[in-house]
Order: C-alpha cells, then structure tokens, then sequence
C-alpha cells in the first residue's frame, strides 16, 4: 500500500508538471485504497486486534471516505458575462439551427457538434473557460468527483446564463 500511495503520489505530481507519466501501481481512485483499508481492518479483527482498528484504524477510514484524496473540496467560479459569451462562441461555431434554449440543449445532450470538433475556431476567452472544465475533469479524475463537483456561474440573470456546456461531470444544482 506504501508504494501503491507513493505512485499516485508520483502520478499527481507529473500530471501538475505537465509531463504525465504511467505508474501502474498508482491507486486509481480512493475506493481502491479505502478497499485495501478495508482489507487491513478486517484482518485486524479477525485476529483480535480490535481495539487498535477502533483507535488508529477507524479514524483514518472516517477520515479517507469525508476527504479522499483530496482534502478539501474546491468551487470553481466564473463571472456569467464570461460564460455567457462562452457558450454564444460555442453555439455560433456550432452552426446549431434551433436558437436560446433549444441550442444549448442540443450541446448539452450531444444533438450539436462538440466544442473540441472546431476548437480552434473559438476565441481566446472561450477556449480559457473550456480548459476551466477540463482543469475540473481532471481533478475528478485525479482525485474524485468530490474534489471539484460545483460551478458556480456569478452574476446570472437567466438560467442560459448558468448553462454547463463544457462538461456534464460538473454537478448543476439549481
């Protein structure tokens, strides 16, 4: 379990640089690594070592399944003015044919063409605020859904304005 944790640790550490590299042995998400936690408790007991499950080992299971790998859970903002004109750039290069709503539908349940099929046709700004939800992908990639699961879309004025092309991984609470 040491070296599988030092992996992942390796793993994260050369996706921030930029230079990812493949290590097999790394936890792929913390259910592997609760699992082996798991594992390790249950042999503690059934050999009578309970006392040090309920005293070392409990707290760090509480404490692997409120914070995973991640620690602390991260909101990912942005001014609505901003996305707004994101998603105009996207439904624009689009070519969608319905218009307001029923356009960002249509992307939203794959009836559009996907940014990434004309991403260089996109402006600056839009491709800044796709590569935000790729930041959050992978971040639930790396360290769970939990990580980064809220976007908020400041200043909103219509629930247009709030809509997450982007990425569907993104928890939309209303």
């Amino acid at each position: 379990m040491s070296a599988r944790i030092e992996a992942t640790r390796r793993l994260v550490a050369s996706r921030d640089a930029g230079r990812t590299r493949k290590e097999p042995a790394a936890y792929r998400d913390v259910a592997e690594f609760e699992s082996d936690l798991i594992l390790i408790r249950d042999y503690l007991c059934g050999s009578g070592a309970i006392q040090a499950c309920y005293a070392t080992l409990d707290p760090f299971i509480a404490s692997v399944r409120a914070h995973g790998f991640h620690g602390f859970m991260m909101d990912v903002r942005d001014h609505s003015d901003v996305h707004s004109a994101a998603v105009a750039d996207i439904m624009a290069k689009a070519r969608a044919r319905s218009s307001g709503r029923e356009r960002l539908r249509a992307a939203n349940t794959g009836q559009a063409p996907a940014p990434k099929s004309f991403a260089s046709q996109l402006t600056e700004e839009t491709q800044r605020a796709i590569a935000t939800f790729r930041a959050v992908e992978t971040i639930q990639d790396e360290a769970g859904e939990a990580a980064a699961s809220t976007y908020i879309v400041s200043m909103t004025r219509s629930p247009e304005t709030c809509f997450a092309c982007c990425s569907s991984r993104v928890r939309r609470d209303s």
